[in-house]
């Protein structure tokens, strides 16, 4: 630190960096449980199962663990070493991820695909609990943004290289590993799990920062999980429809990007390489752009006095994505289904940056970790264990073959999407007021 330079300074710089270290651990996150999506068609072929086992993998499989130990990763993150945690879980879920390259049939890759929820479940509440304690309320929407963008960036990378890769692989000679002959598709996930274990290193580079401490009655220093309860249960107005809201939506999102590549190559004829290039391009980047300006838009909204910027800018996502996402595939040419996917993936990445500070914002600094996970259980569990599974089965029961997908992208998504709308407006006021005296407290404890 030079003499010219504060400790102000020097925070923002140590916080820029633990943002971009995050994001790297977000976008590898995010190309180990998105590539399953790409791989739908030969996972399907050479394991021998239907679109609803598919479902399960890409949906339940994951959100089981994923969901379920938030909670203890949410525990931890508030009482011990977040950056370490961190490191730990992307340890484990690039292995897993590896493991799902060895799977042989169904079952184990539905255990390998658990162990990668696992892993995957650190991340969240630890890292939205350090990028709080790093940056002012003003500040915290964009810096949560640009941690959010590794989400779009893995998920298109996950789609970008692994339809390359399985496009190469095909035109190689047969692969063998410890005397087992690996598929295309198998390649894929050990190449991209073994890539994530250098990630886990990176991450000890991040400070951990210091604990804000606010003195809102939520049960002293060191609040239990009753203590946690008993504050969300007392603020059921606020949380009960914000849950169920930002839960809908998730189904929407899981679902829809789930089966996104694959109405391309069903009902478009695109190739595995076409669609993972055509899609992942998209993703990455409709939805970087969508993150930054969700951040940028709530912190001008911030700004000019709304504390509720964060569920405004929300609504504002729910409303673009209900029309486009319900056109989209419908349409007939591919080149207008990918041009109306861009609004989709847009709106849904801008609400994916907008989340983390939607529960921030209400939330007393020494339960960060356990509310975030607490809200991640509901909202995971309902849109990774229902999204993939709900457009499966409608396509499936409902719509029947040839046109299933296209039919149950459409209309699942605008009924999600309608009540989800509805369960916003419900929370707005509420929502309101508890922003409001969290950014009091803050503001209070900041000029002591």
């Amino acid at each position: 630190m030079t003499h010219s330079e504060g400790p102000a300074a020097q925070t923002a710089r140590q916080g820029w960096r633990a943002v971009i270290i995050l994001a790297i651990a977000y976008i590898f996150s995010y190309m180990d449980r998105q590539i399953l999506s790409l791989l739908i068609e030969p996972i399907r072929h050479d394991l021998q199962i239907s679109d609803t086992q598919i479902s399960l993998l890409t949906g339940l499989a994951f959100a089981i663990c994923y969901s379920t130990t938030a909670l203890p990763m949410g525990r931890l993150a508030d009482l011990g070493n977040r950056r370490n945690l961190i490191a730990a879980g992307v340890l484990v879920w690039s292995a897993m991820t590896a493991a799902c390259g060895l799977a042989q049939n169904f079952a184990q890759m539905f255990v390998a695909r658990m162990g990668v929820g696992v892993g995957e479940a650190a991340l969240p509440p630890a890292a939205y609990s350090m990028i709080a304690d790093y940056f002012p309320p003003q500040r915290l929407a964009l810096a949560m943004s640009i941690f959010v963008i590794g989400a779009p960036l893995g998920g298109g990378l996950a789609l970008i290289a692994g339809g390359s890769l399985v496009g190469i692989v095909a035109t190689l000679p047969e692969i063998m590993l410890a005397g087992v002959a690996v598929r295309p598709w198998q390649l894929v996930f050990l190449t991209i799990g073994g890539a994530g274990l250098a990630v886990s290193a990176l991450v000890l580079a991040i400070r951990e920062p210091t604990r804000g401490r606010q003195t809102l009655d939520i049960g002293g220093d060191h609040p239990s999980v009753a203590d946690v309860a008993r504050h969300m249960s007392a603020r059921a107005p606020l949380f009960a429809p914000l849950l169920i809201g930002l839960s809908l939506g998730n189904v929407f999102n899981y679902g829809y990007m789930a089966w996104l590549p694959t109405l391309f190559i069903r009902a478009h004829g695109w190739t595995l390489t076409q669609a993972g290039l055509g899609v992942g391009t998209l993703i990455m980047a409709c939805g970087c752009l969508g993150a930054v300006c969700g951040g940028l838009l709530v912190g001008r909204l911030y700004r000019n006095g709304h504390p509720d910027a964060c569920l405004r800018s929300t609504i504002l996502g729910a409303m673009v994505l209900l029309p486009t996402s319900a056109l989209a595939p419908l349409v007939g040419p591919p080149g207008l289904a990918l041009a109306l996917a861009g609004p989709v993936l847009f709106a849904i990445f801008m609400n994916a940056a907008v989340f983390p500070t939607l529960i921030q914002m209400v939330t007393p600094a020494p339960i960060r970790g356990q509310v975030s996970a607490a809200c991640l259980l509901v909202t995971n569990l309902a849109g990774l264990g229902l999204g993939p599974t709900a457009y499966a089965l409608t396509g499936d029961y409902v719509f029947g073959q040839p046109e299933g997908l296209r039919l149950a992208l459409s209309v699942v998504s605008a009924a999600l999407l309608a009540v989800t709308l509805v369960c916003y407006w419900r929370a707005r006021p509420h929502y309101r007021t508890e922003a409001a005296a969290i950014a009091q407290e803050a503001e209070g404890r900041l000029s002591v």
